[in-house]
């Protein structure tokens, strides 16, 4: 275990896909002056039960506005991810999926982040414990699913991009994100000085402010991936603690896994 300081701590960007019972406890982060804002992960996999113990997705999309309204539009940020492919999800379910998704809560966020799914070891052996077989998309599908996205994405009126994508989705109009990304956090955040000093020193000035394209490099977390975006942080969680059971899940060995992990680390 390790201990978590509040002291310093100017920001806190969640990830979440049911972020519902964390909702109660924002007052005492703002009580603290604490910046939070939230990647909430609302995807469509019902029917295939790819993710079977999250709550239904109308309560969880009813959570999406929920939040949306209490914190802002542009402190919840939609991510569709993984976007999974096979033999019962072709391109058209799975942007079908994402335009059901996005129809809903469009108004209530200014950015989607999208990835394919990752293959690594573990994945493949809980597909397979699962029998779902999952399809590593080529370039063409790859074009196919951008193209999509850029047609939802201009009908919605928000922003589209990738998370540490193998696949290279500018050539179609996806730019690579940054999931904690400094540009955003300093258009968020601009009243606080100390974040703000924080970025100075990192950042080039020009005749428009901080060049956010070298912020964006010299902050560069070098403890993700390579394809990562995200600048430095620290990660606070932990492997194997996750009840949600998803069947693609990168941070769970096993649910059987899961449950040891729950029964060590309860009070």
């Amino acid at each position: 275990k390790q201990y978590v300081s509040f002291e310093k701590t100017r920001l806190i960007v969640f990830w979440s896909k049911n972020p519902e019972p964390l909702i109660p406890f924002l007052p005492q982060l703002d009580d603290l002056n604490i910046h939070y804002l939230f990647q909430f992960t609302l995807n469509d996999y019902e029917s295939e039960q790819l993710e079977p113990k999250l709550p239904a997705l109308a309560r969880r999309i009813e959570t999406f506005k929920k939040l949306s309204n209490l914190i802002g539009r542009e402190r919840v940020l939609w991510r569709f991810d993984p976007m999974i492919l096979s033999e019962k999800i072709n391109v058209h379910n799975l942007l079908e999926k994402i335009g059901n998704v996005g129809n809903c809560i469009y108004p209530y966020t200014s950015r989607l982040t999208i990835s394919f799914l990752s293959l690594y070891p573990k994945v493949v052996k809980n597909l397979k414990r699962a029998q779902f077989a999952s399809i590593d998309p080529d370039e063409s599908v790859v074009k196919r699913v951008a193209e999509g996205l850029l047609d939802l994405s201009h009908r919605w009126g928000i922003e589209v991009v990738s998370c540490a994508e193998n696949h290279d989705m500018s050539r179609y109009g996806i730019r690579a994100g940054r999931c904690i990304d400094p540009q955003l956090i300093i258009k968020l955040f601009s009243n606080d000085p100390s974040l703000i000093h924080f970025f100075e020193q990192y950042g080039k000035q020009d005749l428009f402010g901080l060049d956010y394209n070298t912020l964006g490099v010299r902050l560069k977390d070098s403890g993700q991936r390579k394809l990562c975006g995200c600048m430095i942080s620290k990660d606070v969680g932990r492997y194997n603690t996750c009840a949600h059971n998803c069947i693609y899940c990168y941070a769970n060995t096993s649910p059987d896994r899961v449950v040891i992990e729950d029964i060590f680390a309860a009070p």
